[in-house]
């Protein structure tokens, strides 16, 4: 993008902000933390911003600094921001069949591997301070986590990766809603079906889940998406392959959510992105063949 093109939209960020936030010229100074002479001169000249009100800007706001020079932010997450609303853009808050749950464990991954500063950098990219997502029953679309983890791809994040993010799941969720739902499963099929009918439910409303089939040995998974969601969000064709890396990484922990010791191997054979209806899962539950899908085996509680 071109210089002259880029401080076009900077300033035109800038005043926007302003009038967003119904500021004076010197209440507006003083949230820069420059004096209102500073700020007269500067938003007279138009000149290049310095980099320390940019800084102000983004970290008190929540917004990324590339695309402060590149895009039109979005100023209801700006009003957000300053008054301390828990909201998003506006663009993950229509047809919100998501819950803020299908995040944490993606954004407790980065703190983990990358450190808190990195997981505040990309909240920013979605002009977040990530205060939403502490309450897990928030509601958003399935745009953030498409977009999300499109961003993180971009970024360098693996096939691995994602699938790690969905596994982490099972950590994050180790106190709570889904281990209380998960705690009188009697068998591991009952185990499984309580997962997949019950607890999908606590994450998301994107998709229907179905056990085709499920045996001492295997678990078929369908997951079709829901006419309902694409109506609201006018698409036929919804999320990407790096969630359904996560979402095998979750199907993959179901057996520590039931407070067994290890994961299962869990394969994609078939793709709503390859033009098939619905995106199959086979799981292989061979580890507990012995145990015989109906075995009552008295399943432990979680992390005790």
């Amino acid at each position: 993008m071109c210089a002259n093109l880029s401080q076009q939209i900077l300033w035109r960020n800038f005043t926007k902000i302003q009038h967003c936030l119904c500021l004076s010229d010197d209440q507006f100074a003083h949230f820069l933390e420059v004096s209102p002479i500073s700020f007269k001169t500067l938003s007279s000249n138009k000149t290049t911003l310095p980099l320390g009100i940019a800084v102000t800007l983004s970290e008190k706001l929540h917004f990324d600094l590339e695309d402060f020079l590149e895009k039109d932010l979005d100023m209801d997450a700006i009003s957000s921001a300053y008054f301390k609303l828990d909201q998003l853009p506006e663009r993950y808050r229509p047809a919100a069949f998501s819950r803020a749950r299908t995040l944490t464990h993606i954004f407790d991954y980065i703190e983990k591997k990358q450190g808190k500063l990195r997981k505040n950098i990309i909240l920013r990219k979605f002009q977040t301070s990530g205060e939403f997502f502490n309450n897990p029953d928030n509601l958003l679309n399935i745009h953030f986590i498409t977009d999300l983890t499109e961003h993180l791809h971009r970024l360098g994040h693996t096939k691995e990766d994602f699938f790690q993010m969905g596994q982490n799941s099972a950590h994050v969720n180790s106190r709570g809603p889904v281990v209380d739902y998960l705690k009188d499963a009697k068998t591991l099929k009952n185990g499984f079906e309580k997962f997949i009918e019950g607890v999908s439910l606590m994450f998301d409303r994107n998709y229907d889940y179905e056990i085709s089939k499920f045996t001492s040995k295997k678990m078929i998974l369908e997951v079709s998406p829901k006419e309902e969601v694409q109506k609201a969000l006018k698409i036929k064709t919804y999320a990407n392959e790096h969630l359904c890396q996560i979402k095998i990484g979750i199907f993959s922990a179901i057996p520590l959510y039931l407070g067994m010791p290890q994961c299962i191997p869990v394969i994609k054979t078939s793709s709503i992105y390859d033009g098939a209806p619905a995106n199959v899962y086979e799981a292989d539950l061979s580890l507990f063949a012995n145990l015989g899908s109906d075995c009552n085996f008295g399943l432990p509680a979680i992390y005790q």
